[in-house]
C-alpha cells in the first residue's frame, strides 16, 4: 500500500487518499480489551466537530516536506502520527474521511467484513474497485464469510428445523445435520470447521457487487484460466493486456526433452516413475541447469514443486558433484552460482563431526541423509586440524549433511539470496512454489532473471482437500477444481519473473506435462514461449536473448568444458559421456589439490575409477 502512495508522489497528482488498516474486527478487538471506550469515542467526536472537515482532511491526508513546494500523500505510518497528533482514533478518522477521499486504499478483506456489510450499505455505489493480487480473492471471500459451529449450535438448529414452522423446509436438512453431530460426538471435534472446510465463495462476492459500484477491476498475472474466477465468484470478465511488450522482455521455454538423453521426456510425477529412472532424470536436469544459468546475470529461482523432489535433488545433485563446494568463495555453487537451498523447507542444516577427536560442530535439526561426500575444508573448533579423514571416507561412515549455504540457521533466507543476487556472479536459490520465502515475493529487477519451474505443483492431498473436491463436483459440477488449483499455482509463480514495465527475464518450464493445458496459461507467457527439444538450440536462444540486454556473460568454468559448451551450443548437440568425465576429473583434481596441500607432506595416492566410459568415483 505505501509503494503505492510513492507512485502517486512521484506523479502531479494529488488526490485525497485515504489508507485504511484498522478494520471493523480490529476496532472491536480493541473495544473489548478496553484500549478504546465510549469516553474515548465521545471525545473524538467533540474534536471533529469542533474542526473544518476540509482543513481535517488536508492535516490527516497530506504531509509537508521541507524544500519541497507540493505537498506530499501520507501513507499508513504518516497518516497514524497525523491522527495522533490531533487526538483521533485512525478508525474514527477513517469513517469520517473515507467519503471524503477520492481514493481509498486497503486490504480487500475490508469490504467482505460482515460489518462493512451491515454498516456501510450502498457505501460502494457508483465507486471503481480495484482489487490488487487478485488471485487470491476467491480464498479471501471464504475465509470472511467462514464461520465455527460447535455441536450445541447445531443442536439448537435441529431443534427450530423440526419445529412446526420449518417442518417442510427442514425436512431435507434434518437428516444431514443428525449425521453432522454424530460425526463430531464420534470425533470429539470441538467445531464443526474440522469437518467441513466448503463454502461458495461467489455468494460473498455477491453481497459486494449488489451495492453497485461503477466497475470492478482484478488485476495479478495469475487470473488465467478464466472459468476458474467465473465459477468461483460467479462474474463475467475480460482479459486486458500485459503491462510489458512481452516478445521483447520475456524468455519463454518448455522443456520436454532430457539434456543427455533427448529421445526421453521429462515427467516428474512420483506415481509413474521408478526410483532409479526418476535419479538418472534429476540429475540430468542437474546438468541441464547448470549449463544454462553461465548465460544468466544476477539472481536465479529454481522453484521446485514439492518438498521432496527439492530434498531429493538436492541430495542427488551435491552426490554427483553438480553442485560442488568452491575453495575460493567458501561456498557452494551450481555453475558459477553460489547456491541458496531453502532450509526452511528442507531442513538443510546438520550436525557435523570430526572424526579425529569425535566433537560435535554445526547445529543438529531434524533430518540426516545418507551417502554425501562433504567437499568442504572445515577446521574441527577442537583440535584445529582439517577433517581430510571424515572428507574422504564420508561414505563409509554414513555421516550427516553439513548446509555449506549460510553460517547459521537465524540468517534469513531471502535476505541472503537478494544481497549475493546482485553480485557480479549472482545467486541461484532452491525452494519450492509454495515457499514463504518464494510465493507473491517481490523478485524485482536483476533479482531474478531467471526462472526454472520443476513438475507440476498439485495440493498436498488430504482431508481438506478431499471435502472441497466434492463439493465443487456437486456445487458446480467442476470435476477439474483440483487441476484448477494447480494452474493457478503456476500462473503465480510464472508472475514472480516481470515485476515492473521495464522488468526483463526468462521462464524455463521442465515437465512435458506443463505442455497440455498451454492454452490457458497467462497471455504474456502463450506470446513468448518456445517448446524446446534440443538443448543446444534453448542454450544458443537463452544466451542471444540475454546478450540482447547487454550481458556479457563469459563461461568462467575452465579449459575443456568451454570448448564442450561452445561446439555443443553450435551444433544442438551436447557434450559426449567421454567429455563429462573430463570435466568431473577436472572439477576432482581441483578440490582435491587443495586438500594435498594440507596433508603435511604425507604420502597421498588418488585413483579415478572408470567403467564403461562413465565415471564412477574417486579413491
Amino acid at each position: 500500500m505505501d509503494k503505492v502512495v510513492d507512485e502517486i508522489n512521484k506523479s502531479g497528482y494529488r488526490p485525497n487518499v485515504l489508507i485504511r488498516k484498522s478494520d471493523f474486527r480490529y476496532y472491536q478487538e480493541e473495544k473489548i480489551n478496553g484500549i478504546i471506550n465510549q469516553q474515548q469515542i465521545e471525545k473524538n467526536l467533540q474534536l471533529i466537530q469542533k474542526q473544518n472537515l476540509a482543513e481535517l482532511t488536508e492535516k490527516l491526508l497530506y504531509i509537508s516536506i521541507k524544500d519541497d513546494k507540493q505537498k506530499q500523500v501520507a501513507n499508513l505510518q504518516q497518516f497514524e502520527k497525523n491522527c495522533e497528533k490531533i487526538g483521533i482514533h485512525p478508525f474514527l478518522a477513517c469513517q469520517i474521511l473515507q467519503d471524503k477521499c477520492d481514493i481509498l486504499i486497503t486490504v480487500s478483506k475490508f469490504f467482505f467484513d460482515d460489518q462493512f456489510l451491515k454498516f456501510q450499505k450502498n457505501w460502494l455505489q457508483d465507486k471503481i474497485i480495484i482489487y490488487d493480487q487478485g488471485h487470491d480473492l476467491a480464498g479471501v471471500c471464504e475465509e470472511m464469510a467462514g464461520v465455527t459451529l460447535n455441536n450445541q449450535d447445531l443442536k439448537n438448529i435441529l431443534e427450530i428445523l423440526e419445529g412446526e414452522q420449518y417442518k417442510d423446509q427442514g425436512k431435507f436438512l434434518v437428516p444431514e445435520l443428525k449425521n453432522l453431530v454424530d460425526q463430531i460426538e464420534n470425533q470429539n471435534l470441538m467445531d464443526i470447521s474440522q469437518l467441513k472446510h466448503c463454502l461458495t465463495p461467489s455468494k460473498r462476492f455477491k453481497q459486494v457487487s449488489d451495492q453497485n459500484p461503477k466497475c470492478s477491476i482484478i488485476t495479478s498475472c495469475s487470473l488465467t484460466p478464466f472459468y476458474i474466477l467465473q465459477n468461483s465468484l460467479g462474474i463475467e470478465n475480460c482479459e486486458g493486456s500485459y503491462m510489458t511488450d512481452a516478445k521483447k522482455q520475456l524468455f519463454g521455454g518448455l522443456v520436454m526433452n532430457q539434456y543427455e538423453r533427448s529421445e526421453n521426456i521429462y515427467n516428474f510425477s512420483q506415481k509413474r516413475i521408478e526410483e532409479d529412472k526418476q535419479n538418472i532424470m534429476s540429475n540430468d536436469l542437474g546438468r541441464y541447469i547448470k549449463n544454462i544459468i553461465q548465460y544468466i546475470p544476477n539472481g536465479c529461482i529454481i522453484a521446485f514443486s514439492n518438498k521432496f523432489i527439492l530434498e531429493n535433488m538436492y541430495q542427488l545433485w551435491n552426490r554427483n558433484r553438480i553442485i560442488t563446494y568452491s575453495l575460493e568463495k567458501q561456498c557452494q555453487i551450481l555453475g558459477n552460482k553460489e547456491v541458496i537451498y531453502d532450509y526452511e523447507i528442507g531442513k538443510g542444516l546438520f550436525s557435523l563431526k570430526c572424526n579425529l577427536c569425535d566433537q560435535i560442530m554445526g547445529k543438529k535439526i531434524e533430518q540426516q541423509f545418507d551417502d554425501i561426500e562433504v567437499q568442504n575444508d572445515i577446521k574441527c573448533q577442537n583440535c584445529q586440524r582439517s577433517n581430510i579423514k571424515f572428507q574422504l571416507e564420508c561414505n563409509k561412515h554414513k555421516q550427516q549433511q553439513i548446509c555449506q549455504q549460510c553460517a547459521s540457521l537465524e540468517e534469513n533466507v531471502l535476505e541472503n539470496y537478494k544481497k549475493k543476487a546482485k553480485t557480479e556472479d549472482g545467486a541461484i536459490l532452491l525452494t519450492v512454489c509454495k515457499s514463504k520465502n518464494f510465493y507473491d515475493q517481490n523478485f524485482e529487477g536483476e533479482l531474478l532473471r531467471g526462472l526454472f519451474m520443476v513438475g507440476l505443483p498439485y495440493f498436498q492431498f488430504n482431508e481438506v482437500v478431499q471435502e472441497k473436491i466434492e463439493f465443487n463436483s456437486f456445487i458446480n459440477n467442476n470435476s477439474d477444481w483440483y487441476k484448477q488449483q494447480m494452474y493457478r499455482q503456476i500462473y503465480s509463480t510464472l508472475g514472480r519473473v516481470i515485476r515492473n514495465k521495464d522488468d526483463w527475464g526468462a521462464i524455463y518450464l521442465f515437465d512435458s506435462r506443463f505442455s497440455q493445458n498451454i492454452c490457458d496459461f497467462p497471455k504474456f507467457f502463450r506470446d513468448t514461449y518456445k517448446i524446446y527439444q534440443t538443448s543446444g538450440k534453448l542454450i544458443d536462444d537463452t544466451r542471444q536473448f540475454f546478450e540482447g540486454y547487454g550481458c556479457k556473460i563469459q563461461n568462467r568454468n575452465k579449459g575443456i568444458i568451454n570448448n564442450n559448451l561452445s561446439q555443443g551450443s553450435k551444433n544442438n548437440s551436447i557434450p559426449s559421456d567421454s567429455d563429462n568425465i573430463q570435466i568431473k576429473l577436472g572439477q576432482l583434481i581441483q578440490n582435491i589439490a587443495h586438500q594435498i596441500k594440507m596433508m603435511e607432506n604425507q604420502p597421498y595416492k588418488v585413483i579415478f575409477e572408470v567403467q564403461d566410459e562413465k565415471f564412477v568415483q574417486v579413491k
